[in-house]
């Protein structure tokens, strides 16, 4: 049985690098794909379409709220409630305030309800997610 539980922490620690590479790489990709964005928006800042450059400024904020989690992943092996709350009211409003043209009327109430309920827990309870958060990394285990 000992041999058995040796093999499967063998495994498990493989597959873990095997997933922090892939949460590497992605965080990679992100920033090349967010470096990109930015290169666009200078670009596009030359254009005259003021709504769709807010609309992509906005955008690369959820950009960086997206690599925080994962840079938070990657270091702690866990998620950041805090980071995934404030993503959570980013998303939908900037979706019902600059491309309110782009999805129905029901969708955009959704939205709008997901945003605004994610930003009263956030007021409320904003000192409890930083709470989560010091907790879940003093937990954590970084042995490979």
């Amino acid at each position: 049985m000992e041999l058995i539980r040796k093999k499967i922490e063998k495994i498990t620690k493989y597959t873990d690098f095997v997933f922090t590479i892939v949460i590497l790489t992605s965080i990679l990709a992100l920033i090349i794909y967010s470096v990109r964005m930015g290169i666009d928006l200078l670009m596009a800042s030359f254009e005259p379409d003021f709504n769709n450059i807010i609309h992509n400024i906005a955008y690369i904020i959820v950009l960086l709220k997206a690599y925080k989690i994962m840079v938070f992943y990657f270091r702690y092996q866990n998620l950041s409630i805090k980071y995934l709350v404030q993503i959570a009211i980013i998303a939908p409003a900037i979706e019902v305030i600059f491309a309110i043209n782009n999805q129905s009327l029901w969708v955009n109430i959704l939205y709008a309800l997901f945003s605004l309920a994610n930003l009263l827990i956030y007021i409320i309870y904003n000192e409890e997610l930083d709470k989560f958060d010091v907790i879940d990394k003093k937990s954590v285990d970084h042995t490979f």
